[in-house]
């Protein structure tokens, strides 16, 4: 494939745009371009580099679909979040559209009601004719309030989305570095705030998908670890005829779960809270 559609940097890892030298996100630092499939978009396949925009909080320079940064380019993502991250696309335009909606009818109930207004000042009808004008009128609004509604539906579809996309490219994030990672690593690396960061992983440990600890200092920190081992205590012992491999050899003393880490009840009840607390 052509280095130059591949989206590779120059030899020596210089820009192929005007032969800058390039960030370790394979950013050129002085014409702003981008290399490298760690920054190939999504959404329109193209190798830009994103910028920070609101709600999306970070979306692609070339069709400005969501994207997840992450400032580590050794990382292999595992791709869970693309199809989030067209949902969030979809939810926030459909926001977009509901939002257009509210305008738009509602002007058209203003219009509604200064028409009725005149109309009653000029006219003068009964009081049943009044009151239909004046409902009559009403229906505009009410249209708007409800495509208001879908337009707050929808961005907190979008948010949702957006957390999870996250959630998931931290998860990649973490079996990538095989060590406990805090929130305020995780925060740098994927350039957002630390509450933000703390949500996405006690999201993660609430939902079973790291493991939290608390540390010495009171903090938490998260790994990617082995699945806990869950042992049934008070069962009926193998059958006869289940076979030598049915047997557990006397010398394995295997302790229940909840002996094996103490410390998992309390990091999960602090995930928790975190999670209710946003």
């Amino acid at each position: 494939m052509n280095p130059v559609i591949s989206g590779e940097p120059a030899p020596g890892g210089l820009c192929r745009v005007c032969g800058g030298t390039l960030s370790a996100t394979l950013g050129c630092k002085q014409c702003g371009a981008a290399f490298g499939e760690a920054n190939r978009c999504p959404h329109c396949r193209s190798v830009t580099d994103i910028e920070a925009a609101e709600p999306l909080r970070f979306r692609c320079r070339v069709c400005g679909g969501p994207r997840v940064p992450l400032d580590q380019t050794e990382v292999v993502r595992s791709g869970r979040e693309i199809p989030v991250l067209v949902k969030a696309r979809r939810a926030h335009l459909a926001r977009a559209a509901w939002l257009m909606a509210t305008g738009v009818v509602g002007g058209f109930g203003i219009l509604a009601l200064v028409a009725t207004l005149l109309v009653l000042l000029t006219v003068a009808p009964g009081i049943f004719m009044t009151l239909a004008m004046l409902g009559a009128s009403a229906l505009p609004f009410v249209a708007a309030a409800l495509a208001w509604r879908r337009s707050v539906s929808q961005g907190r579809e979008r948010e949702a989305k957006l957390d999870e996309a996250y959630g998931l490219v931290a998860s990649d994030l973490l079996q990538h570095t095989g060590k406990e990672v805090a929130a305020d690593e995780l925060a740098k690396l994927m350039r957002i705030d630390l509450e933000r960061a703390e949500y996405v992983l006690a999201h993660l440990s609430v939902h079973d998908l790291v493991h939290a600890r608390v540390t010495e200092e009171g903090d938490l920190a998260y790994s990617v670890g082995p699945a806990k081992l869950r042992v049934e205590t008070g069962g009926e012992p193998p059958a006869p005829d289940a076979g030598p491999e049915a047997e557990v050899e006397p010398e394995q003393d295997i302790e229940p779960e909840q002996d094996i880490e103490p410390e998992q009840d309390e990091a999960l009840e602090l995930a928790k809270a975190r999670v209710e607390r946003s």
